[in-house]
């Protein structure tokens, strides 16, 4: 069987004491690492190269999911918190899996239980999946349940704080993810980031004029009127080839 080298990242002891235990009681996993913050993750995985990592999202230095962001190295990731509404950013990144503390042996099997089902073929797909390869959906929570939204229904992407207002035809969907990491998840000959808090979806633009100072007013589809700054405005230029505006 395939040996998966495994590296625990989370800041309380005792989460890394059980999720320890769990890892040693499976010949195939070898723990060869741990980190106790966000810094030393990022450090102790791009040097290790592990293949399968137990991140942590809530912890100090950096948050799992910016330590996500800084790898070079990208191995399987399984989230685990102590938040549920994590879970969509699991799915909305395309983790192997997440774990919801507190989580018992079962729970671990099943997540685990992933990786060894055609294993070769699933470190090969999970190793790529945050390269740069586009998403192709994204996962919402709508009344208690999480649902996929296809990504070319997107039609726009607000920056809320820490989270991101995504906008569809029908409707429109807070999730917990940076507009900085969607940006780079995104498709960017179809998605445009043209303000530090707006990206939009070029076949949803209805039209673009410069509005002076080399920004550009960009009018959706459904009437929305957004302004595009000047790097934005560059950046539309140069994907619609529109230098006369």
């Amino acid at each position: 069987m395939t040996q998966f080298r495994t590296i625990i990242v989370d800041d309380e002891p005792l989460a890394r004491q059980q999720l320890r235990g769990l890892v040693q009681n499976h010949d195939w996993l070898e723990l060869v690492g741990e980190a106790s913050d966000g810094l030393k993750a990022v450090e102790i995985i791009d040097d290790v190269k592990p293949d399968l990592v137990f991140l942590d999202i809530r912890m100090p230095g950096r948050t799992g999911l910016e330590v996500v962001e800084q790898l070079s190295h990208k191995p399987h990731i399984i989230f685990t918190t102590a938040y549920e509404e994590f879970a969509v950013v699991a799915f909305e990144l395309q983790a192997l899996d997440y774990l919801l503390k507190p989580f018992g042996r079962r729970r671990f099997e099943r997540a685990v239980g992933r990786l060894t089902n055609n294993a070769d073929e699933l470190v090969d797909r999970v190793r790529s999946v945050l390269d740069d390869k586009p998403l192709q959906r994204l996962f919402v929570r709508e009344r208690g349940k999480v649902r996929q939204v296809p990504v070319n229904e997107i039609r726009r992407i607000e920056a809320a704080d820490d989270y991101a207002d995504v906008y569809t035809a029908s409707s429109n969907h807070l999730i917990s993810c940076r507009m900085k990491m969607l940006e780079k998840r995104l498709d960017p000959s179809i998605f445009v980031r043209i303000h530090r808090s707006s990206i939009v979806n070029l076949n949803f633009v209805r039209e673009m004029a410069s509005c002076g100072n080399g920004r550009y007013e960009v009018t959706m589809n459904d009437d929305e009127i957004l302004i595009a700054s000047r790097s934005g405005a560059a950046r539309l230029r140069e994907l619609t080839g529109s230098d006369s505006i």
